[in-house]
């Protein structure tokens, strides 16, 4: 096939030796079978770096880097460069996707005559669920529903997997280094460049759940999460001013999530998310979107900081 029906699969993997297996093999599967399949091992220590090499022996489309650790976006970002097809997917090294995932999305993308294509997820800890492909429908959605989708954690979501990009999206596709929450911090950048996302309701891509993983962990980069939302509420000024009030609902809770983090976890940084909180206070007290159990952090934080510290101690618990 020519290279712009090549779909570029690229996969940072980094200390995935008993998943890598399962991941690489539900792609290698896919009933789409003109890819390249790009391995960043990012400076694995376990056994990865040589399943990653075995893959390239056994399937000529498996292209493998190995380079030091620097972090998923710096493995992505590397990936993007070195692709050469005429679409990009990005897919996490200890997930899997069903045997139709990229025919779903390039059918979705080409029948809608779009940029992005993308996908629900299903989360699963053991057995991979199966997907039964019987109704999959197609939904156009401008990028400002996309935004607003991704914002309510709905269909489309900020993540750069689950999604299939033309590669004429290489401009944008440029992951912020040394920053956790990489995908929330371009993807609505991306979806404004495209202007229309094509969403197929195949939910084929499974995200797995790990005890290790991030989102388990105590998460002192929750603040990446918040400046990733303070710099969303000044790009929509301009370009999506109906959905101020949601994203600032969306920076205001991560600016209470990190401080109280950071409280945990005993960093003196939280002293200047204490500052915001009390400088965001009439915001949150304004804004209709903000939970309640949000508004109130904002609330104590008006009164005393000891009294917020000690109530978010016995929430925390």
């Amino acid at each position: 096939m020519q290279s712009e029906e090549i779909v570029s699969i690229i996969i940072p993997a980094y200390n995935v030796e008993n998943d890598l297996n399962n991941c690489i093999s539900s792609i290698a599967s896919q009933t789409y079978q003109s890819l390249e399949i790009i391995l960043i091992d990012d400076g694995s220590t376990d056994s990865t770096g040589e399943l990653c090499d075995l893959w390239a022996q056994v399937d000529c489309r498996v292209q493998v880097v190995h380079q030091k650790n620097r972090g998923m976006s710096v493995a992505r970002n590397v990936g993007t460069h070195l692709a050469h097809g005429g679409f990009i997917a990005y897919i996490d090294a200890d997930d899997r996707v069903g045997p139709r995932y990229i025919e779903c999305l390039i059918d979705a993308l080409k029948s809608s005559d779009v940029l992005i294509s993308a996908t629900g997820f299903v989360r699963y800890s053991n057995k991979a669920p199966k997907t039964i492909y019987d109704l999959v429908s197609v939904q156009k959605l401008s990028s400002e529903d996309a935004v607003l989708s991704a914002l309510n954690d709905q269909e489309v979501g900020f993540f750069a997997w689950g999604k299939l990009f033309d590669a004429s999206l290489k401009p944008v596709l440029v992951f912020p280094e040394g920053r956790a929450y990489e995908d929330q911090a371009i993807m609505y950048k991306v979806f404004d460049y495209a202007k229309t996302i094509a969403y197929e309701s195949a939910c084929d891509y499974y995200y797995q759940i790990r005890p290790d993983s991030v989102s388990n962990k105590t998460r002192t980069n929750i603040v990446d999460s918040y400046q990733a939302f303070e710099e969303m509420l000044t790009y929509c000024k301009e370009k999506y001013p109906s959905l101020l009030g949601v994203v600032e609902s969306r920076m205001l809770a991560a600016c209470a999530e990190a401080y109280s983090t950071l409280m945990c976890a005993n960093m003196r940084s939280q002293d200047d998310y204490y500052c915001l909180l009390k400088g965001y206070g009439s915001k949150a007290k304004n804004n209709k979107y903000l939970k309640k159990s949000i508004k109130a952090v904002y609330r104590l934080a008006s009164v005393s900081r000891k009294l917020l510290d000690c109530s978010l101690k016995v929430f925390n618990k």
